[in-house]
């Protein structure tokens, strides 16, 4: 599928495809912004899913024996456990028995018993469990995939940007190979006219045909290089129904757009980010965020050490409902229970928790080495940027020394003065002096990108 022309650009056959207009295309169609918002989906949903463990229950218990016209047993326990974050459990709940042969502690009154109570534990579980260390490791979880979606659409925008730098200097490389070749071409007929006219030798056509041919062979490439880096950034380019697209070759790029680097260059400089990288950089606030799951869980595996001690107490009333008091206060029926239970040696508990204690330490001595390596690129990355800024803005100075040469020598030439050799050699060197000056140009962008990217703020310019 092609690209559709956009802004018209210089010549008649040319439209302009600006790097904003590229970015408003990835943002709205890239594949890779679905899948960023399928990573809060899901988080959001393991959410969810955390928090169910919390949802009351309801249960229902029938049991019924019936033999030779004999009713056996017949016992109902119906009711509703309610978890709450503190671990306590809220029971409430109505039992039936009727029947012959019911064990002693079955026998209940002929209306029933009801009863509300709690259950809770008493030494492990009583700080947290397994269901209250799941929800707050998917809080966590939820945090983290707000940065890891930033870490995503920030590597997608440097890759996007990146690809139309290249393009952009394919494309000035083709142009200026092209004028050259173009005004060799107009020097050429004009030698040949004066060959014919016996003003100049014959060598003097051999000089600029080869020249000619140089600069034409030099444009060729230069063409092939401009079409592989926009086939490249093609491949961040998508139509609404999720199909790729081809870029027209009447497709071309320009510098109006990426003057926004330097200046998020300046918001986000080097000294900001050294001050507080781990507070800005998404990878590292995500990492710094994921070591609350190993602290979650070494304090889970904490709770192991300690024995089992678990507590119910039910207050208990004859029937569901009775409009009138019992003789007896409610206080003094009531059904309670304790329960306990521990490991001799607890050596699996306590080599759990060594696990858990070690992993914690992993990963902060990982977080201390990735903060370290993250600032010390960033230096590395904005030293060059700041060096190709400043080379670029010196070699504009030479660019202009050699223009200046060039003009003299086409000047000195008409007045006969001069020859084919010293222009063309001028020409040659004003041409490779341009080509140098693309050359930091594009360097100064891709060392700005390099430090946008591991700074991680390009994510910025999605929604």
């Amino acid at each position: 599928m092609l690209l559709p022309g956009f802004l018209a650009f210089g010549q008649a056959d040319t439209v302009l495809f600006p790097v904003k207009v590229v970015l408003d295309m990835v943002a709205a169609n890239h594949p890779a912004l679905r899948q960023a918002a399928l990573l809060s989906k899901s988080a959001e949903l393991n959410l969810r899913q955390a928090r169910g463990s919390f949802d009351p229950k309801m249960f229902l218990d029938n049991s019924n024996k019936q033999f030779q016209g004999k009713n056996y047993y017949d016992v109902l326990h119906v009711g509703l456990k309610v978890p709450t974050w503190f671990g306590l459990e809220g029971q409430f709940g109505y039992e039936q028995a009727q029947g012959t042969n019911l064990d002693p502690g079955q026998l209940l009154p002929p209306s029933g018993l009801s009863y509300a109570g709690l259950s809770m534990p008493l030494l492990r579980g009583l700080l947290t469990d397994q269901r209250r260390t799941a929800l707050a490791m998917a809080k966590v979880q939820v945090q983290s995939t707000v940065f890891e979606r930033q870490q995503l659409l920030n590597g997608l925008c440097a890759d996007v940007f990146s690809a139309y730098v290249r393009w952009y200097g394919a494309f000035l490389e083709y142009e200026l190979f092209s004028s050259a070749t173009r005004a060799a071409e107009l020097r050429l007929r004009q030698v040949k006219q004066s060959v014919l006219a016996g003003e100049r030798a014959r060598i003097d056509t051999l000089e600029n045909d080869v020249l000619r041919r140089n600069f034409t062979l030099s444009r060729d490439a230069a063409g092939a290089k401009m079409l592989k880096t926009s086939l490249e950034l093609s491949v961040h380019l998508w139509s609404e129904q999720g199909e790729p697209l081809e870029m027209a070759s009447a497709l071309k790029p320009g510098v109006i757009g990426l003057e926004v680097l330097d200046s998020m260059a300046d918001t986000w400089n080097f000294n900001r980010m050294r001050s507080d990288v781990q507070q800005l950089q998404p990878l590292l606030r995500e990492q710094g965020n994921n070591l609350n799951l190993y602290v979650l869980e070494r304090r889970l595996k904490q709770q192991t050490l300690l024995p089992e001690l678990n507590l119910k107490y039910n207050i208990l009333t004859e029937g569901i409902y009775r409009a009138n008091p019992p003789a007896v206060p409610y206080w003094n029926n009531y059904r309670w229970g304790i329960s306990a239970q521990s490991s001799l040696f607890l050596r699996k508990e306590r080599a759990a928790y060594g696990l858990a204690d070690v992993k914690l330490e992993q990963a902060r001595i990982k977080y201390r080495m990735k903060s370290l390596e993250t600032t010390r690129k960033l230096q590395a990355y904005w030293s060059m940027y700041a060096t190709y800024n400043a080379l670029e803005l010196d070699y504009r100075k030479v660019v202009a020394g050699y223009q200046s040469l060039l003009d003299a020598e086409l000047a000195r030439l008409e007045a006969g003065e001069s020859t084919l050799f010293l222009v063309n050699t001028r020409e040659i060197r004003f041409l490779e002096s341009r080509l140098k000056l693309v050359e930091y140009q594009m360097a100064r962008y891709q060392y700005l990108l390099d430090y946008l990217r591991e700074a991680g703020q390009l994510w910025r310019f999605f929604p």
